[in-house]
């Protein structure tokens, strides 16, 4: 073997002891610790009064969250109420709109979801879904196609 290679030899043992020595008290910390479930709380509104504080802030916040102004964002729950293809529950349609529309804009999880709006992951798989099973219907009414 050339000196060189052992060389890289001798650096590559060094730096596997050192990572050993930086992860292995890591490891065993996190597996001997208890774990809890603790709420993540990172702002004092969420739910309904943060959809409501994002339509009824500055305008450039309902542009970031959802994409669209927010007289536009609420004529949408309005006629998706008035159809009948979300129904108010629990949740409002207002509420339910904004998590399809942040998901969408954001690419967001179901994670981000939680620490934004503050529901189960369950409740946003449940109405996420139901707006994916609107879709074919509101292409045929609110988009038309273009006669060349």
């Amino acid at each position: 073997m050339s000196l060189r290679s052992v060389e890289r030899i001798r650096k590559r043992k060094n730096e596997d002891e050192e990572i050993m020595f930086v992860i292995l008290p890591a490891l065993h910390l996190h597996l001997t610790c208890p774990k809890e479930r603790v709420k993540r709380l990172l702002s004092f509104l969420y739910g309904k009064e943060r959809v409501r504080e994002l339509l009824g802030g500055h305008l450039k916040n309902c542009l970031v969250a959802f994409r669209m102004e927010p007289h536009i964002f609420m004529w949408l729950a309005s006629y998706l109420r008035d159809q009948g293809l979300i129904s108010d529950s629990r949740i409002k349609v207002e509420e339910k709109l904004a998590f399809f529309l942040y998901m969408l804009s954001h690419n967001a999880s179901y994670e981000k979801l939680q620490l934004e709006f503050q529901h189960s992951g369950w409740s946003f798989s449940k109405y996420v879904r139901n707006f994916f099973d609107i879709i074919p219907i509101l292409a045929t009414r609110i988009v038309k196609p273009l006669i060349s």
